[in-house]
């Protein structure tokens, strides 16, 4: 069952079901094969024992025939009013198709309805979650750091995951206290007194019972979680009940509760209450546009909403770093500490990539003032594409391939060496220049992403949590988002049962960590199975995703050359209006015209890797012109932009399926001033510092999108002609028609 060293397959087409459904047949060939062994499964297994219905009775008969009756009904209804996901005309959420591998293995363990709560009610699919975790991460690089193991597990969602991790980080941090108070209350831990830790940014190490309260909330999260090692090795070593220790438990904010822990702890340090307001006030930071479930996270944690605290972003929406160290350098002369940290590797909305790599190096700065945090990567959205980082492994057929163009690289027989990555530049062009890279590999991670993304997707091995969503970037069905810990010690924080003694990576459960109780086992093996099929490198999700993110330069680069004299067009980007203008011109050319130009231009390929969002969610807006003239309105902007949205959008079954389809969202003022300066700088429009901004969304997740048809048809075109002509069309209805009263209705 390892993944480890498995081998993926070599084609993108059976990985589908298709935006046709090219490939039904081996769909309904692996979905009755997990039907044959259910079925055999049951006939077989204690074969003594009687049969429960007889199929051949009129009554059964009659009534199956009513159910196949219900049953045609509801898969008309599905296919009738379901939105069209796996569509080359669907740019709107982050769904696509879902990778066929995901489907079938979901089918097949369905079919035995195992509940990942508890390994005795599902011994195979707990071995798969467990499976599935290490495989994750590998992906984002955990484990690679000597003495560090890391953990994970599967989760329903992103926001569970993110709702788990500042949960550990709350625990972790608060920990010291507990045992502080544990050894000064309990007489059995008496003899423990003397155990010694590191204080942040100190040369001497101390007692834990001489430590005062600021230096044992900032412990550097490895010292926390030493202190339960160190006190089981003691306790053995002087022979003390281990079912002592867990006296500390009654200490912890997990038993008592955030109020009842801030008291005994302020009573019992002679805090005076400034522990009191301490924590009070422990906060969690975060871009403004980090997803919902963090605020929800401190809300549920006692803390509430208000301990999210948002930082404004910058133009193209990633944090904005001088203001996070403005709020850290607040809060320490404060002297208020901050319990986690938030990077977003991806927001859902913009797919905006946070500088990990900078927010790791201001915690370092700071554990020289004697300050520490938790890092929490949210890759809810942007986890999968470390994929694009990570080579096949040796020896399997994937490695043998890119060892083929490595030679051919090495040996100088290719022309392309724009920028640093030779290598992997030469591949794509290999891949480009014939038709049967289609259909075999595209190995696109110095095409698709920005030096500055790659090098944030590197540093993910650094964090100490990380949420990846499978069923986003992972195209596995709902529900399966991750959570994966760089130290396996952090979530026995939470375990709700009270154990000294660490899992070591192997929990025989995984039910006992997190939030949920029951879960589908099927969602672990619908994951396993897809990882099992396509890798978790450059050979598999890579691929898709390296195709992806090409294929959103590619949209993003055909927005911005549209050209219409019924509204004006601007989308998130750092780009300067000269680079704009080189980015335009792209458009009408074919990926090899447009590979052959790169080829012979540095600064263009350089230039190509800038181009479009960090990942492949692009966000723009439209600015109506009114009888010639470009609207200057923000709010007529707003309104119009939501119009088009509505346009484009099927949200009720009374609804036609529009002939492309998009979403929506908006971006808030407060908190989001940069990105809306941009976009209403770009369009025209009259900044109005009190209003919010709506704006359009195009999710790129087709990996065909411009190479359909074994890449002989460019949809790219096609879609953002339909897209031009139903935005020009709404200005003629909402403007142009005289008969119009109330035109932002």
């Amino acid at each position: 069952m390892s993944l480890s060293k498995g081998q993926g397959t070599q084609m993108l087409g059976p990985w589908f079901l298709g935006p046709k459904a090219e490939s039904h047949a081996l769909l309904t060939t692996l979905l009755s094969e997990a039907m044959h062994h259910a079925v055999d499964g049951r006939e077989c297994i204690f074969p003594e024992d009687p049969a429960w219905a007889d199929p051949e009775s009129a009554e059964y008969i009659a009534e199956s025939t009513q159910i196949r009756y219900f049953y045609k009904q509801l898969v008309k209804n599905l296919e009738q009013f379901s939105v069209p996901f796996s569509s080359y005309r669907y740019q709107g959420h982050m769904l696509w198709d879902q990778s066929l591998p995901s489907v079938v293995g979901y089918f097949a363990a369905m079919l035995y309805n195992q509940n990942n709560v508890a390994a005795e009610a599902s011994p195979l699919t707990t071995a798969l979650e467990i499976e599935v975790a290490q495989d994750l991460c590998r992906m984002v690089g955990f484990g690679k750091e000597e003495g560090i193991q890391p953990w994970g597990h599967i989760t329903c969602d992103g926001s569970v995951a993110n709702i788990e991790a500042l949960w550990a980080a709350r625990n972790t941090k608060l920990y010291p206290l507990a045992v502080y108070a544990a050894l000064k209350k309990e007489k059995a831990l008496k003899h423990l007194d003397y155990i010694k830790v590191q204080p942040t940014g100190k040369k001497t190490p101390k007692r834990i019972i001489d430590l005062d309260w600021w230096e044992l909330i900032n412990l550097r999260r490895e010292v926390v979680l030493g202190i339960r090692t160190q006190l089981f090795q003691e306790a053995n070593n002087q022979n003390i009940d281990i079912s002592h220790l867990e006296l500390i438990q009654n200490y912890t904010v997990q038993g008592d509760g955030i109020m009842a822990f801030a008291i005994r702890m302020d009573k019992l340090l002679k805090a005076k209450g400034d522990l009191l307001e301490v924590l009070a006030a422990l906060k969690v930071m975060g871009p403004a546009t980090a997803h919902y479930s963090l605020p929800k996270a401190t809300t549920l944690l006692g803390l509430g909403t208000g301990a999210f605290v948002k930082v404004p972003v910058e133009a193209n929406a990633r944090v904005d770093i001088k203001a996070l160290k403005e709020l850290l350098n607040t809060h320490l002369k404060k002297k208020l500490p901050v319990m986690t940290v938030v990077a977003v590797m991806g927001t859902t909305e913009e797919s905006a990539v946070d500088n990990l790599k900078e927010i790791l190096k201001i915690r370092e700065d700071w554990n020289r003032k004697g300050i520490d945090f938790f890092i929490h990567a949210d890759g809810a959205w942007g986890g999968y594409f470390a994929s694009l980082l990570q080579e096949p492994e040796s020896g399997t057929h994937a490695h043998k391939h890119l060892e083929k163009f490595r030679k051919a690289a090495e040996d100088g027989n290719h022309q392309v060496k724009p920028g640093t990555d030779h290598f992997h530049t030469a591949v794509a062009y290999e891949q480009l220049s014939h038709k049967d890279g289609y259909r075999k590999f595209m190995y696109t991670n110095c095409t698709g992403l920005n030096t500055y993304t790659a090098a944030q997707l590197e540093a993910l091995k650094h964090a100490d949590s990380i949420t990846v969503d499978p069923h986003k970037s992972g195209f596995t069905l709902y529900p399966s988002g991750s959570l994966l810990y760089r130290d396996h010690r952090v979530p026995e924080m939470i375990r709700i049962t009270a154990s000294v003694v660490y899992h070591e990576g192997d929990a025989p459960t995984v039910g006992v960590f997190g939030v949920e109780g029951s879960k589908p086992g099927a969602a672990a093996a619908s994951v396993y199975f897809s990882h099992r099929v396509i890798r978790t490198d450059q050979s598999g999700y890579g691929r898709i995703l390296g195709r992806c993110t090409f294929n959103a330069k590619r949209v993003f680069s055909g927005l911005m050359a549209i050209q219409s004299s019924h509204f004006e067009i601007a989308a998130l980007t750092d780009l300067k209006p000269k680079e704009l203008n080189v980015v335009r011109s792209w458009s009408k050319l074919s990926n090899l015209e447009l590979w052959d130009r790169l080829s012979k231009n540095a600064k263009e390929f350089e230039l190509f890797r800038r181009t479009g969002p960090d990942l492949n969610i692009i966000s723009y807006a439209l600015n109506p012109i009114i009888k010639g003239k470009p609207n200057k309105d923000p709010k007529v902007t707003n309104d119009f932009n939501n119009a088009l949205f509505k346009k484009l959008s099927s949200q009720s079954v009374d609804e036609a399926i529009p002939r492309v389809i998009v979403t929506s969202s908006s971006l808030e003022a407060e908190s989001s001033s940069e990105p809306i300066k941009s976009l209403r700088r770009q369009l025209g429009v009259k900044h109005d510092p009190d209003l919010d901004m709506n704006f359009l969304i195009t999710t790129v997740m087709n990996p065909w999108l411009t190479d359909a048809a074994n890449g002989e048809r460019n949809m790219v075109p096609e879609v953002l002609g339909y897209f031009q002509e139903e935005a020009e069309m709404l200005v003629d209805e909402l403007f142009n028609d005289p008969s119009n009263t109330n035109p932002t209705s």
